[in-house]
Order: C-alpha cells, then structure tokens, then sequence
C-alpha cells in the first residue's frame, strides 16, 4: 500500500480535521472508540492509524495509546472488523488501509491492560484472532496462558481478519 497517494482524493481531504499537539498533521475520524469518553479512531495523513480526541491523540502502534484502545476488545472481534469496514467505506477511503491496521498492537494493549481487558483479549483468540508470536509473548509476559500461535504469514494474518463476517 502506498501511503502517499490515501489522501490525494479531494473528497476525503475535505473531511479531514487539523490536529495541532506535540506533531501537527490533519487526521481522518472513522469510529468511536467508547462512547463514554467520544475516544476515536481514524487516520491521520501519512495513513497512519491514530486514536484519541482533541489534543490528544496517539499513534494505535504507541504504547500510550493502550488505554485509549482497550473497550474496543470489549467488542465481538466480527463487529469490530465490520464497523471498521463500514467506516472506511462511508468515508470513501481506499480499503487498503484496512490491511495496515495494527491489531496485534491492540491486543498487546489489551494484554497489558487490567483483568478486564485480558479477559477480551483472550474472547477475541477465542472468536478466530490468529495469535502471533508478538501476542504470545505477551501474554507468557505476564505469565498468563499462552493460546496457540498462528503459523500464518503477517499478510495472512490480517486478511484472514478482514475477511471475518457475520
């Protein structure tokens, strides 16, 4: 996926809202994350995936956007993918951006969060996610149950994610 040519469609830059903090870059909302707290989740344009609100947004692979990014465990890992998928298409994004989304830095988040939030990780191994060694790590890390390793390429990982229905 070329990152430089996500945001040349004139459309999706006009939707696009500034973002002045530590780095300064226009980003793209796509869902929320948890209503209780309006956190959401978009794209910034270097299609980088980016969570937050207001000045306070984080790269999803940035360790401190861990917090930020847990209730969406609480989702059915299908529902999430789906809504994803919607968003993005809604939004007229290129759906090759889906393929650069970094869920096994969402499940290291879930991991490495409370109970609750290991809880829903091991709900999503349980509903299809394929574990990778970066994931297994964690959770023997935390001397937790180990689920079985998907053998999978990453590319094969994340397709076999997408291609998740209800």
């Amino acid at each position: 996926m070329d990152r430089t040519v996500i945001f040349n469609e004139i459309e999706i830059r006009e939707q696009m809202l500034p973002y002045k903090g530590k780095s300064e870059f226009n980003w793209l909302p796509l869902i929320t994350i948890d209503t209780s707290t309006n956190n959401l989740l978009g794209i910034n344009d270097s299609a980088m995936w980016v969570c937050g609100k207001g000045n306070f947004l984080h790269e999803v692979a940035d360790t401190r956007s861990g917090c930020l990014l847990t209730p969406i465990l609480k989702e059915r890992l299908v529902f999430f993918v789906e809504r994803l998928k919607k968003a993005v298409l809604e939004k007229k994004v290129p759906t090759d951006i889906l393929l650069s989304f970094p869920f096994d830095a969402l499940m290291c988040a879930g991991i490495q969060g409370a109970a609750d939030a290991v809880d829903s990780a091991y709900d999503w191994v349980d509903q299809g996610y394929p574990v990778s060694d970066k994931v297994a790590e964690r959770f023997a890390r935390r001397n937790l149950r180990v689920p079985k390793i998907s053998q999978a390429t990453y590319d094969e990982r994340i397709k076999y994610i997408l291609s998740l229905s209800t």
